[in-house]
């Protein structure tokens, strides 16, 4: 069976995460969602990781530095407007806003 057709407006506000983040959810379908990450300048977020989930982030303003370990494999990466990643699942990820 197709999937409904969803049209929507953004949300006026965001929704504080568990990590320190705020998130607006625009649209969830069966196996992703489309949502807005913020945090603000000069915080970071707590570590986490997500059991079933993988995320495409795409950063569309400001700097900052991700931190993903999955296994021994970790590294740090300088963000900013128009660079994407990948968090998979059982990946541990920390973000801080530089600016």
């Amino acid at each position: 069976m197709p999937s409904k057709f969803q049209t929507g407006h953004i949300p006026s506000s965001h929704v504080k995460t568990p990590d320190g983040s705020g998130i607006r959810i625009f649209h969830e379908v069966k196996g992703g969602r489309l949502s807005e990450c913020t945090l603000a300048p000069g915080l970071t977020s707590s570590s986490i990781s997500h059991r079933s989930v993988e995320e495409i982030w795409f950063f569309t303003e400001g700097s900052g530095l991700v931190w993903r370990q999955q296994g021994y494999m970790k590294e740090t990466v300088k963000v900013g407007t128009g660079v994407p990643l990948t968090i998979p699942k059982h990946t541990k990820f920390q973000f801080r806003n530089t600016g």
